[in-house]
C-alpha cells in the first residue's frame, strides 16, 4: 500500500502561428496550479489504484484576449478516476478503469461554459516470454456539455506494443486517443500514433529515434 500526493505551479506559453488561430498570432500565456494524489493498494494478484486531480488555470497576459472569443479567461478541472487490475500470471493481467471529471470555463466578455462527463477503459496486459509486451484496449468518452453544445460520445480501441529485439534494443508502437477540452465553439480529440525505437550503445550511453503522428478533430 502507498499513497502520493503532490503539487505542482507551471507557467505555459501557447504560440499562435496564423491569424486564423485562437487570439490571433499573438501568444498567450497560462499559469496552472495543479493538486494531485494517488492511492494504491495489492492484494496478492489484485491492485487498486485510486487517483484525483484538481487544476487552476489563469491566462496570465490578458492582453493578448481582446474582442476574441474562444480563449478562457481561467479553467478549473477536476477529475477522480479508479483503475483495478487482476494478474492471473505474472506480467499478464485485465484491467478495467473508470474516470469522472468537470471542466468549468470563464471565456472573454463574462461568458461560461462547463462539461462533465466518464472514460471508461478496459483490456488486457500482457508479457510474452520473447520481449513482446503490452496492452490492448477499449476506451469509451462521454461529455455533456451545459450550454446547449452536442454531447461526445465516443468507443475506440487502443494498443501499446513494446519488442526487446535485443538486449539494448527496443521498439515500441502505441496507437491511443485522449480527449481535450477546448474554450471554442465544439469539441477537440486527438488520435494520437507514434513509433519510438530506443538503443543504448553502452551500458552507460543510451540514444533514441523516434517519430510522431497527431490528428486533431
Amino acid at each position: 500500500t502507498y499513497m502520493i500526493f503532490a503539487v505542482s505551479r507551471t507557467r505555459r506559453h501557447v504560440s499562435r502561428g496564423l491569424t486564423s488561430d485562437v487570439s490571433g498570432n499573438a501568444p498567450v500565456e497560462y499559469t496552472a496550479t495543479r493538486q494531485q494524489f494517488q492511492f494504491t493498494r495489492e492484494l496478492s494478484m489484485l491492485k487498486l489504484m485510486l487517483t484525483g486531480m484538481n487544476e487552476n488555470t489563469d491566462i496570465s497576459d490578458t492582453t493578448t484576449l481582446g474582442a476574441t472569443t474562444g480563449t478562457f479567461t481561467d479553467r478549473d478541472s477536476r477529475n477522480i478516476g479508479a483503475r483495478l487490475s487482476y494478474e492471473y500470471m505474472p506480467g499478464n493481467a485485465w484491467f478495467a478503469a473508470v474516470t469522472y471529471n468537470t471542466t468549468g470555463y470563464h471565456l472573454p466578455g463574462g461568458a461560461a461554459r462547463d462539461a462533465h462527463g466518464m472514460d471508461y477503459k478496459a483490456g488486457l496486459e500482457f508479457d510474452t516470454a520473447r520481449g513482446l509486451r503490452g496492452s490492448i484496449f477499449g476506451t469509451y468518452i462521454h461529455r455533456t456539455y451545459g450550454n446547449g453544445l452536442s454531447d461526445t460520445r465516443r468507443p475506440y480501441p487502443g494498443i501499446n506494443l513494446f519488442w526487446d529485439a535485443t538486449p539494448v534494443t527496443t521498439l515500441s508502437a502505441w496507437l491511443d486517443k485522449s480527449f481535450y477540452e477546448t474554450g471554442v465553439t465544439g469539441a477537440a480529440g486527438t488520435v494520437r500514433t507514434q513509433r519510438k525505437l530506443k538503443h543504448s550503445f553502452t551500458d552507460r550511453v543510451a540514444g533514441d529515434i523516434s517519430g510522431g503522428y497527431n490528428a486533431y478533430e
